[in-house]
C-alpha cells in the first residue's frame, strides 16, 4: 500500500470528476480560525487487504482520537469509507473536519464528503458519520484506486 501526506495551510484543492463538473461536498471554509491546518493523507488501495489506516510512528491507528477516517472493502472490490470530526482535540490540535473521497487516476470515482464538527456558545460538537463507497476497476493494468482524507484543524481554544 502507497501513503502520503501533505500538509498545507491554504485552502484545499478539488480535482474534476470524469464529466469536467468540479465535485464537492458540503465543506466549511475554516482558514481563519486560530492555528488552522489541514492535512490530506492518500491511501493505495489493492483487493483483499486490511482496512486502510493511517500510521503514527510504529502504531496503526484509524484515528485521531475520537475523529477517524477509515476504507474497507465491504465487497469484492467495492470500498466504503466512513468519517467523523468529533471536535476533539489531538495533538495539540481541535480536529473540525474530516473529508473522504476516492479517486483513480487524479479522477473522482466517488463523492466527496465531510463531517463538519459545529461550534455554538462556546461548545464544540462532533459532527456526524459521513460514508462513501467505491468499485474498483478489474483491469490488471488499470490505475490504482486511492483513499483520500482531508483533516481539518485549529487551535484547541478556537471559536467559529
Amino acid at each position: 500500500m502507497a501513503f502520503a501526506i501533505f500538509t498545507s495551510q491554504g485552502a484545499p484543492s478539488y480535482s474534476s470528476s470524469a464529466d469536467g463538473t468540479l465535485v464537492t461536498s458540503e465543506e466549511i471554509d475554516y482558514t481563519g480560525l486560530s492555528g488552522y491546518q489541514e492535512d490530506q493523507y492518500q491511501f493505495e488501495i489493492t483487493p483483499g487487504d486490511a482496512p486502510i489506516s493511517v500510521n503514527w510512528g510504529s502504531r496503526s491507528r484509524a484515528a485521531w482520537g475520537s475523529s477517524y477516517a477509515i476504507s474497507s472493502e465491504i465487497f469484492q472490490l467495492y470500498y466504503q469509507g466512513r468519517a467523523k470530526a468529533a471536535a476533539n482535540v489531538y495533538l495539540d490540535k481541535r480536529i473540525i473536519q474530516v473529508c473522504i473521497w476516492y479517486t483513480r487516476n487524479s479522477v473522482f470515482v466517488s463523492s466527496k464528503v465531510c463531517s463538519n464538527a459545529s461550534a455554538s456558545s462556546g461548545y464544540w460538537t462532533a459532527g456526524p458519520e459521513v460514508s462513501v463507497g467505491a468499485w474498483d476497476s478489474i483491469g490488471l493494468n488499470d490505475p490504482k484506486t486511492i483513499f483520500n482524507i482531508s483533516t481539518s484543524r485549529i487551535a484547541p481554544n478556537a471559536i467559529f
